[in-house]
């Protein structure tokens, strides 16, 4: 089995990404680009990117696992944090009703609340 991404808005960077992968015994790994864990609390094996970017845009982990069907590899789930949001709204400045400036920070992270591949 070969699970493989591809990142499509260039401009994007995800970070800690955990795609989470149904598994049904002892999978045996053959190629990762990352790492992975397996999970037996979990019946899964979590592959594990640092970055996701423009400079890391593809990668494949290839594994198999005896006497599994194709289906026992769904649902796929992804988890990650971005420091973007997807439309790339920036906070330039801040304001008093009568237009004074005011000292302002901004901390973005997003990620997706659920996201699964069935």
């Amino acid at each position: 089995m070969n699970v493989e991404y591809e990142l499509l808005q260039e401009d994007a960077v995800l970070s800690n990404v955990v795609i989470s992968i149904p598994i049904n015994g002892q999978p045996t790994v053959h190629s990762v680009d990352g790492e992975y864990v397996v999970q037996r609390s979990k019946s899964c094996i979590e592959w594990q990117l640092h970055t996701i970017d423009a400079s890391n845009r593809t990668g494949v982990l290839e594994m198999t696992v005896a006497g599994a069907s194709s289906d026992a590899f769904f649902p796929v789930t992804v988890e990650y944090a971005s420091e973007k949001t997807y439309v790339g709204l920036e906070l330039e400045g801040a304001a008093m009703p009568d237009g004074t400036q005011v000292p302002f920070s901004v901390n973005v992270v997003s990620g997706p609340e659920d996201y699964r591949i069935v």
